[in-house]
């Protein structure tokens, strides 16, 4: 069994009707019979999940498309979010008897820890839309109090709710509230099971978990504006919003440091610099990880150094890394294209890289990321045509 992580753009291109072409067709069937081969374990994380959320409900088609093909490939096959990745490795620099993270999650977590407290909402809403009623129909305060206690007591619904959801549909009070996650029919029909008094709350909140581990569900939803303007939706964008930020900030600051290093005078060699610039790398890559260790209350051992990071922390090494090599190549190697916004992006999904066996990258970043991972048996292709000539190459390789 080998592990493939394919690019975001991979799922645009093997979905999107304007740019399929017979190739790309081919290549997409030949991805769903290796998934079918039990051979091959195609991998999501939140970042491609991110990704592919539409800024816009005019976008939502052709994220629903994507997140089809990437449900269908990778199943319940989830890297582990982007916090928990991040505080696992660098909780390892305080490990002796260091173990490699296992980031894969089969069962579909591929979101942040967090509480989901649905039946409070729910209760909430309904006891909010019933005084509302009540005040619209100009019943006094009092009256409403005294009315909302025979439905509901320190928010939580009584027996006389249950006997008026007997004799109404109750299903339209609660479709606003189940508008706020993911939402599945088997999920929605075990949330008015719930309602009913014939579910738990514990099968209430599983059935949303069990809608929010599939993209399929998730790309639906946020094609809605009401999607869009949950804070789910924000949950799903968080964790990648503030890791890019980190980047962005990266780039910029390594750059300028690189184009001064190049224009001192007198000019030096260009061994002095790439000198200067790697310890002015490693200030940086242990900097952020002391901040990120205290962002997340973990103690750090006060002899750390940059072969620890690399070591105990494969992917932070890697995807830093790779946005470092990437700057100095725009300064003083060969590729003096211009760096833009999406680098920093690009370079994020790398922090998976060191955990699957073969990791799809663009041209730009792919050989940058693969100078950095090899000590590790991950091939990194930068060609989407070449999938299939490398995934058989491995799984000969493994038999």
């Amino acid at each position: 069994m080998i592990t493939v992580y394919l690019d975001s753009q991979d799922y645009s291109s093997l979905t999107d009707a304007k740019r399929l072409t017979p190739n790309l067709i081919e290549l997409r069937e030949r991805l769903r019979e290796y998934e079918k081969s039990n051979q091959v374990l195609f991998v999501f994380s939140e970042l491609l999940v991110s990704e592919a959320a539409p800024l816009s409900s005019e976008a939502g088609s052709l994220a629903v498309a994507k997140a089809d093909l990437l449900s269908e490939l990778c199943g319940s096959n989830a890297l582990i979010s982007i916090d928990r990745l991040l505080a696992m490795e660098v909780n390892a620099l305080s490990q002796t008897n260091f173990m490699p993270a296992d980031v894969l999650d089969r069962n579909g977590n591929w979101f942040p820890d967090f509480t989901l407290n649905s039946s409070e909402g729910l209760w909430a809403e309904l006891e909010n839309r019933l005084l509302g009623d009540l005040q619209s129909m100009g019943i006094t305060p009092l009256q409403q109090s005294i009315i909302s206690r025979n439905f509901f007591h320190n928010g939580k619904p009584q027996p006389a709710l249950q006997i008026m959801f007997d004799q109404f549909d109750f299903r339209p009070l609660i479709q606003s509230f189940l508008a706020s996650y993911p939402m599945s029919p088997e999920s929605e029909a075990v949330a008015f099971k719930y309602v009913r008094g014939n579910a738990t709350e514990k099968e209430f909140e599983e059935a949303i978990r069990a809608s929010m581990r599939n993209p399929k569900w998730v790309m639906r939803w946020l094609e809605t504006s009401q999607g869009l303007a949950s804070p789910f939706s924000e949950l799903v964008r968080k964790p990648g919003k503030e890791l890019a930020a980190v980047m962005r900030n990266l780039a910029k600051s390594s750059k300028e440091y690189a184009n001064s290093l190049k224009a001192q005078i007198p000019p030096k060699s260009l061994a002095t610099m790439a000198q200067e610039w790697k310890q002015h790398q490693y200030t940086l890559t242990v900097s952020n990880i002391k901040a990120l260790a205290e962002a997340k209350s973990i103690l750090l051992p006060e002899n750390f150094d940059i072969k620890d990071v690399v070591s105990k922390c494969p992917g932070i090494a890697t995807m830093m890394n790779s946005l470092f090599s990437r700057v100095w190549d725009s300064v003083t190697g060969g590729n003096h294209k211009e760096i833009g916004n999406s680098l920093p992006v690009d370079t994020m999904h790398a922090l998976y890289a060191p955990y699957v066996d073969i990791f799809r990258a663009d041209n730009e970043m792919a050989p940058h990321i693969a100078n950095q991972l090899k000590a590790h048996s991950t091939t990194v292709i930068s060609k989407q045509e070449n999938l299939p000539k490398e995934i058989d190459r491995l799984l000969k390789s493994r038999n």
